[in-house]
């Protein structure tokens, strides 16, 4: 099997990219507020809000997704930042998945903690109408279902 590619090629300008764009922004329509006479107080506080409210919904949600997840047969190939390592599947002991609109945010937790820790956290690629509205994407299932055949295999069950 050749090593594919499971995390969203996005997850980079979600971390990186929209963040600058989104404070940039949000900045400068604040200073843009703040050099007009007389100070419109309610245009500021709104701005000064989403940059807060911005902020912290980026840091809670995006921190800890990883840049680049790959497949390859019995194991996960994960970078992030330049730092790389490998994640046996028979290793996962939990699959949890979280919906925003067309992204799916996936968290693997792991019995033996990696470089990452003890959770590896991707968005999924190509998920835009997989599972919509309510249902997981095929992708979960069937890495679910190979974690349980590498499980049962390596302890002998049939």
């Amino acid at each position: 099997m050749t090593m594919r590619r499971i995390s969203s090629s996005m997850s980079y300008h979600f971390k990186r990219t929209f963040p600058i764009v989104m404070f940039g922004a949000f900045s400068a329509a604040l200073v843009a507020a703040l050099l007009q006479r007389p100070v419109p107080v309610e245009t500021v506080g709104v701005f000064a809000v989403a940059i807060v409210v911005g902020g912290v919904v980026t840091y809670r949600y995006l921190r800890d997704v990883l840049d680049e997840v790959y497949d390859d047969g019995d194991r996960l190939l994960v970078r992030n930042g330049g730092v790389e390592d490998t994640v046996q599947l028979r290793d996962v002991v939990a699959v949890d998945s979280a919906r925003w609109r067309t992204l799916v945010r996936l968290t693997l937790t792991l019995s033996v903690p990696g470089k990452f820790g003890d959770k590896i956290v991707f968005l999924l690629r190509d998920t835009f109408l997989d599972g919509m509205p309510y249902g997981a994407p095929a992708q979960i299932k069937q890495l679910e279902d190979r974690i349980a055949a590498l499980k049962r295999n390596s302890t002998g069950q049939q």
